[in-house]
C-alpha cells in the first residue's frame, strides 16, 4: 500500500511538470515539444474508386491534444499537417496556429498547438504570428519581462532539390534574424537529419 502511495504520488507529479506554475504572481516555465504527424487529414472513402474527401477531424485533434496534456505539454510544433493554407483553429481547450500549401496538394505544413495557459499568455501579446511557408512559420510573446520566439520548422529531406533546401534554410534564417536581442529564440520541428555516412 505504501508503494502504491508513492507511485501515485510521482504520478501526479509528472502529470503537473511543465506545465505553468505561479510563483508570488509569475509564470515560472513550460515544456515543449515537437511531433511529426504525418497528416492531420483524415479521407472519406465514399466507394471504392471514388473522390476521397479531405478535411479536418475525426479524432486526430483529439488524440493529439489528450496525449499533450498527458505528458503536460505546454507548447507543441507540428510537423506534415498537411492543411491547406494557414490560420487558427481551436480545439476544445487547445489552439492550432497553422502554416500549409496554398495550392491544392496535402503536403508539408507546420503548426505550433498552445494549451489554455500559453494561448491566453501569446494572445495577451498581441497574438504575433509569422506564416512564412509551408514549412516554416513562428511566433513571437511575452512572459513577464520575458519575450519569446518561437519558430516551427518542417525541413526538406536530403533527396529535395536544392533551390527547396536554400529557400527553406534562407527562410529559417530570416526568421532567426527578426528575434529581438533580448528574445529567447527556439526552433522545433523536424530538421529531417540524417546520421552517418548512408
Amino acid at each position: 500500500a505504501e508503494m502504491e502511495s508513492e507511485g501515485k504520488r510521482i504520478n501526479a507529479a509528472l502529470k503537473h511538470r511543465g506545465t505553468w506554475r505561479q510563483r508570488k504572481g509569475q509564470l515560472s516555465y513550460f515544456k515543449l515539444g515537437a511531433w511529426n504527424v504525418r497528416t492531420m487529414l483524415w479521407k472519406l472513402r465514399l466507394k471504392k474508386g471514388e473522390v476521397n474527401v479531405e478535411g479536418q477531424g475525426l479524432g486526430k485533434e483529439q488524440m493529439l491534444c489528450d496525449e499533450l496534456d498527458r505528458k503536460g505539454i505546454s507548447m507543441c510544433a507540428l510537423s506534415e499537417v498537411r492543411w491547406k493554407d494557414k490560420g487558427e483553429y481551436q480545439f476544445g481547450e487547445y489552439l492550432f496556429l497553422y502554416s500549409g500549401r496554398g495550392d491544392d496538394l496535402s503536403q508539408e505544413g507546420v503548426a505550433i498547438v498552445l494549451n489554455p495557459v500559453m494561448s491566453k499568455a501569446w494572445k495577451q501579446s498581441g497574438k504575433q504570428v509569422e506564416y512564412v511557408s509551408s514549412r516554416v512559420m513562428s511566433i513571437s510573446f511575452s512572459l513577464g519581462n520575458d519575450s519569446y520566439r518561437v519558430i516551427a520548422v518542417y525541413a526538406p529531406t536530403f533527396k529535395a532539390d536544392d533551390a527547396v533546401k536554400d529557400l527553406f534554410y534562407g527562410s529559417v534564417s530570416a526568421e532567426l534574424n527578426k528575434a529581438s536581442s533580448g528574445d529567447t529564440v527556439i526552433c522545433l520541428g523536424d530538421w529531417n537529419a540524417r546520421v552517418g555516412i548512408r
